[in-house]
């Protein structure tokens, strides 16, 4: 995965790394989280929290690998792939358009043959990060579930935690605490 990233994808595919975390040790011999291990590889990562979003955040992390000819890690988590809803497909976000005003580096972003390893490789993988915050600026997949004006505290939730009704109630009271 990290040689994979480092050279990157082609704008025509893109890659979606799905991995398998186990944080519970629920299916593995030994708990397993990947966030920082793609972050050390400068791989983005989405973190879906039910089976809507695999659908949505599947997409989007397609998308933003042919832009920034980055590879995406996706996650996986077996709460959240052992389980199942009714979706609504014509609600699922399907158009994740690049962003106008991002002018690529020279030499472009995607793989190139031959690529050898090389400083330019690393300058390269600043450049994908660029793209990928130029992307996520134009597409956010971020959601305000309560904005408070005068709020001077923040929740931040990621992936099944959100959905999970303690996260909710802590929210709540949270919320009520900022305004």
């Amino acid at each position: 995965l990290k040689h994979g990233n480092a050279y990157g994808a082609s704008p025509h595919g893109g890659v979606l790394a799905v991995l398998g975390d186990d944080h519970g040790c629920v299916s593995s011999s030994m708990p397993h989280q990947s966030d920082l291990t793609l972050k050390a590889w400068s791989m983005p990562v989405i973190h879906p929290g039910n089976v809507a979003e695999y659908l949505e955040f599947g997409l989007y992390g397609w998308a933003l690998s042919r832009f920034s000819g980055n590879w995406v890690g996706f996650k996986a988590i077996s709460e959240v792939v052992e389980s199942g809803m009714t979706v609504d497909l014509d609600a699922v976000r399907q158009d994740f358009p690049p962003p106008a005003d991002y002018p690529p580096p020279a030499g472009g972003l995607h793989y190139r043959w031959p690529d050898l390893p090389s400083l330019a490789l690393e300058a390269r993988l600043a450049d994908k990060l660029d793209a990928v915050r130029a992307f996520a600026r134009v597409n956010s997949i971020d959601r305000w579930i309560r904005a408070t004006p005068d709020a001077t505290l923040g929740i931040v939730t990621v992936g099944k935690a959100h959905f999970d009704k303690s996260s909710k109630r802590f929210c709540s009271i949270a919320c009520a605490l900022g305004s």
